[in-house]
């Protein structure tokens, strides 16, 4: 069975983790206990851990993503994610990494930033550096190729080049502006994104 849920932002304290948050009756929907595989198909595919959403947070037909798994996923904020059972994750016999922007992290402190973090060939993640920075991470390689986790036996390479630009500042990177976020995605981001239906009913998208 595949959902379709609409993506929101991951609060910050979730940022980095591999989770999706999703509310308990829709986790119920698809046979999922927390810290489940949830696979996510957008115009990617990636695999999370799910989460039951709490309290005011709780919105059915709803699923938090942060910045990474949005990105594995290939889908924005307010669009539609498929989920469904992601199935038992295998452990990593071999992981080679790319990074970027930073000091060169050794394996030990890639290990822990993806401790629990469902891997796949091909995604991005990001590992936190002091000073507020964050290092790019792209899987080149894994054996097997996703998803898996990592463990105590897991061999980590790194390999020449880089992760690719980094992404930036994401919304779930400023805690505690909820309201001024949602108010600047109304008047700059989805005018922008969604160009055509602003124009029909006469509105300008914003410039500069």
């Amino acid at each position: 069975m595949m959902l379709p849920l609409h993506v929101t932002p991951a609060r910050p304290e979730d940022t980095g983790r591999g989770v999706a948050r999703l509310d308990p009756a829709d986790m119920a929907r698809l046979g999922l206990a927390a810290g489940d595989l949830v696979a996510l198909t957008g115009n990617r595919r990636c695999h999370a851990r799910a989460l039951p959403q709490r309290g005011a947070d709780r919105a059915p037909g709803r699923i938090a993503l942060d910045g990474a798994t949005r990105g594995n996923a290939g889908v924005a904020l307010d669009e539609v994610v498929r989920a469904g059972p992601g199935g038992s994750p295998a452990r990593a016999a071999s992981l080679r990494l790319a990074v970027t922007g930073g000091a060169g992290p050794s394996p030990a402190a890639l290990a822990r930033s993806l401790a629990g973090v469902p891997l796949a060939e091909g995604d991005s993640h990001a590992l936190p550096l002091l000073g507020g920075r964050e290092a790019g991470i792209r899987i080149v390689a894994l054996d097997p190729p996703g998803p898996a986790l990592l463990d105590e036996a897991t061999r980590i390479t790194l390999a020449e080049g880089n992760a690719g630009p980094s992404k930036g500042l994401r919304y779930e990177d400023l805690g505690g502006l909820s309201r001024v976020l949602d108010r600047v995605r109304e008047v700059v981001e989805l005018p922008l994104r969604h160009r055509a239906a602003f124009e029909a009913l006469g509105i300008a998208p914003p410039k500069g």
